[in-house]
């Protein structure tokens, strides 16, 4: 009688064992499902190829304001009337209000001679040498004053092909990743074709991705990372990203979160072309 109750009560534990088992390995697999859950992929309908057509910035909520000589075509003089800020990079990055300088100056091309002044210069008024002006914009509230500006720090600024780069702000996981193909055709210099910059960000276990620059080609320079952080005062990460094509130009390209739409993770705000 007793082997029989031993036995019995060796076959229940072999059995509960092997339960538990089983309920462990099942709880793993469990857990890694939900930290993949499901990945999202979404493309920004404004690329930076787009940017480059005859109404390229018309549907842009930020306007750029650039420092130089504007001919009496290209100037309006209703600007002289707005109220400016200026993204500034000093001891710190701060945004603050702009004073802009609007002098009358000679035209060669226009003008038949020295007393006639149909241009104007914009220059920014109280400017300290050591200050970097990013950009000037009009005061249309999109953008934060603010004296020190919540700045991510990425030490990456210029990302090849196959880079990857993580980074946290805010306590969202980030990523930045380019991708892009081996130059063969000798006509061409630079030794990257098909281009792409993307930004990757996970929430709850979703990763969603946006394109920020597409380009089939470069001159001499790939696109450089000018300031990540918060512009716009919502806490979420906004872009400042040079996507000139050319090292003697910059394009500097505004991307906000705020102006994101549907399941974007930054939307292109405005850009400053050179010319």
């Amino acid at each position: 009688m007793k082997k029989v109750v031993l036995f019995f009560l060796l076959v229940m534990v072999v059995f509960y064992s092997c339960d538990n088992l089983k309920t462990k390995e099942t709880g793993d697999i469990q857990k890694d499902t939900i930290a993949v859950k499901q990945e999202k992929k979404v493309e920004i309908k404004q690329t930076v190829e787009n940017l480059d057509k005859p109404m390229r910035g018309s549907f842009y909520p930020i306007k750029f304001i650039k420092e130089k000589i504007y001919s009496k075509e290209e100037f309006p003089e209703d600007l002289k009337k707005e109220k400016f800020i200026a993204f500034i990079k000093g001891t710190n990055f701060q945004i603050k209000p702009a004073k802009l300088i609007f002098t009358s100056v000679f035209d060669a091309k226009n003008d038949s001679d020295s007393t006639q002044k149909s241009s104007t210069e914009v220059v920014l008024k109280e400017k300290k040498e050591t200050d970097t002006v990013l950009f000037i914009v009009k005061d249309d509230k999109i953008l934060k004053r603010n004296p020190k500006v919540d700045v991510c720090k990425i030490d990456k600024k210029v990302l090849i092909p196959g880079d990857k780069v993580e980074f946290k702000f805010n306590g969202i996981q980030y990523y930045l990743h380019a991708t892009g193909e081996q130059n063969k055709d000798e006509k061409i210099k630079f030794p990257y074709i098909n281009y792409k910059l993307y930004l990757s960000k996970v929430v709850d276990g979703i990763k969603i991705s946006t394109t920020l620059v597409e380009k089939s080609y470069f001159d001499d320079s790939l696109p450089q990372l000018l300031f990540a952080g918060d512009l716009d005062g919502d806490k979420s990460l906004d872009l400042l990203i040079n996507t000139s094509t050319d090292k003697s130009q910059e394009n500097p390209t505004l991307y906000l979160s705020k102006d994101a739409i549907e399941t974007m993770i930054v939307n292109v705000a405005g850009m400053k072309q050179e010319n």
